[in-house]
């Protein structure tokens, strides 16, 4: 059976390693661990099993470590009704959408899981990002397209060791993280405050099965 998902949209992420991940090029993290957050927030026509998630966002954060290996929270839009919710849960852990199972292998064990705020916002200046689950926040995230002096256009990446599972359609963009706070309590890494670290941002698309 053919899938209709459509799951396209605008994705970010940042961490606590400098300049650039070295995940995205298939090399170990700083310090030998990295605090990841993840923002996915779909186009206005975008679907999952008939379902309406325009304008959405999902939201993971995950810390991997050489040692323990990976473990994320990941979190789903509140606005949306607790049947579309859970469609997203099932898909982003892996349990329903093939095109996103590398992407659960990515954020590894599942600890925790449900719905929060997911405030993202993205002008010509920069981008914020913040989640709010029970009424504390558990992420928040700002930053900018990063550029070489001189240029006006944003440094870019393509074909890295994290286009896949991300989903990603095209180049990705460097992004400078000014800010970065973490506060998941079963997560190890956390909480903190980090400025001046290392982020992307690009289009996805895990349509399909």
């Amino acid at each position: 059976m053919v899938s209709t998902d459509r799951l396209k949209g605008r994705f970010v992420e940042c961490c606590d390693c400098f300049t650039i991940c070295p995940c995205w090029v298939h090399d170990r993290p700083d310090e030998d661990h990295c605090s990841s957050l993840y923002i996915w927030t779909f186009d206005e026509d975008a679907q999952i099993e008939g379902k309406a998630i325009g304008g959405k966002s999902v939201a993971a954060v995950a810390f991997h470590g050489n040692r323990s290996g990976a473990q994320s929270a990941i979190y789903v839009d509140i606005t949306l009704d607790e049947l579309t919710q859970q469609v997203l849960l099932d898909a982003f852990s892996g349990k329903t959408n093939e095109r996103l199972k590398s992407l659960a292998r990515l954020l590894g064990t599942v600890v925790v899981q449900g719905a929060a705020q997911i405030m993202h916002k993205h002008d010509n200046i920069g981008w914020e990002v913040t989640v709010q689950a029970e009424g504390s926040r558990v992420a928040y995230a700002s930053g900018t397209d990063a550029k070489m002096e001189g240029r006006s256009q944003p440094l870019t990446l393509n074909g890295t060791a994290l286009h896949d599972e991300l989903g990603i359609e095209g180049a990705v963009g460097v992004q400078k993280v000014s800010r970065f706070e973490m506060a998941v309590s079963p997560l190890p890494g956390g909480p903190f405050v980090y400025s001046g670290r290392s982020g992307m941002a690009a289009n996805f698309d895990y349509s399909g099965r």
